[in-house]
């Protein structure tokens, strides 16, 4: 069966000496074939508006979330009771974080995921005072809850590990190793985050999208902060005391950028230390990372040895 379709050329009289054209033929074939493409076309439309609405439904969902989870934070900053601060992951990352990276966040600057719109909202109320009042609360903690015989030595994160070049973070150190290797605390102290639970699809399952499931534990004796970041498993809890040497957590891939193809299979460090007479939060960088792990590393073998 053929269709006629119409010359875009109108009839012109007889006598003008011009050959009047015949229609041009379509077939079946080709109308139908016009046909599907024209319906798939729409079809992808409607997706298009479909999708943008959804996004649409997120981001006021997602607006409305870091708006509670900001306002849950700043709760318990007015209430300035630090045993409750545990309450809230955000602001346990708040405390966490460098002065300078806050001070970059609370100006918009780099501001990445939801998580660090939460902490920027908060940033501005994070002092000096807050976090040595936290700090204070944590080493009365530590104190009451150290045992006899804890190890004093620093053990190193891992036992076999190979050095990352650390080129997207000076401020941090990438250990690669297997996945499911065992993670250890390098120093005696108190888990002030444990985040478990990470999922790619849900930016509120962690409190750092790109960190994943993560460990804090911060060390009294050296008013240190050490962030272990990218574990599959985590096995401690916010509030527990642990041990230099505790297993916390095995390597994993969880995080934004951990999670990719080729990204995992590494354990991220992190110290940030806190300089009580500049009343500052700064962040070790590269060289003394290598150097505290590479001593921990040393003391690990004459402590074990001298068993």
């Amino acid at each position: 069966m053929e269709l006629f379709h119409a010359s875009n050329e109108e009839k012109r009289p007889s006598g003008s000496g011009d050959q009047i054209k015949s229609p041009r033929k379509i077939s079946r074939r080709s109308l139908l074939k016009g046909a599907a493409v024209f319906g798939a076309a729409k079809a992808l439309s409607q997706m298009g508006v479909e999708e943008a609405e959804a996004k649409g439904e997120r981001d006021i969902s997602n607006a409305g979330r870091v708006k509670e989870e900001a306002r849950k934070a700043s709760i318990l900053i007015e209430g300035a009771d630090p045993v409750r601060f545990l309450e809230s992951r955000y602001l346990v990352s708040a405390l966490y974080y460098s002065d300078r990276f806050l001070r970059k966040l609370s100006r918009g600057e780099g501001v990445s995921d939801v998580s660090e719109e939460i902490i920027a909202q908060i940033a501005g109320k994070v002092t000096s005072g807050l976090r040595e009042q936290f700090m204070s609360y944590l080493g009365r903690k530590f104190a009451a809850e150290v045992r006899n015989g804890q190890p004093k030595n620093p053990s190193p994160p891992l036992i076999d590990f190979i050095y990352g070049r650390g080129q997207n973070h000076p401020d941090a150190i990438d250990l690669f190793i297997e996945e499911g290797a065992l993670v250890y605390t390098m120093r005696s102290g108190i888990a002030v985050l444990a985040d478990r639970g990470w999922k790619k699809d849900n930016s509120f399952s962690t409190s750092s999208l790109k960190g994943g499931n993560t460990v804090i534990v911060y060390a009294p004796d050296t008013k240190e902060f050490y962030r272990y970041c990218h574990l599959r498993d985590v096995l401690v809890k916010a509030g527990e005391f642990v041990m230099a040497g505790q297993t916390i957590g095995s390597v994993g891939h969880s995080g934004s950028n951990a999670s990719k193809p080729g990204r995992g299979k590494h354990l991220h460090l992190e110290i940030n230390r806190y300089y009580e007479r500049e009343k500052e939060m700064r962040p070790l960088f590269e060289a003394e990372l290598k150097n505290m792990v590479e001593q921990a590393k040393r003391k690990h073998r004459m402590f074990v040895g001298a068993d």
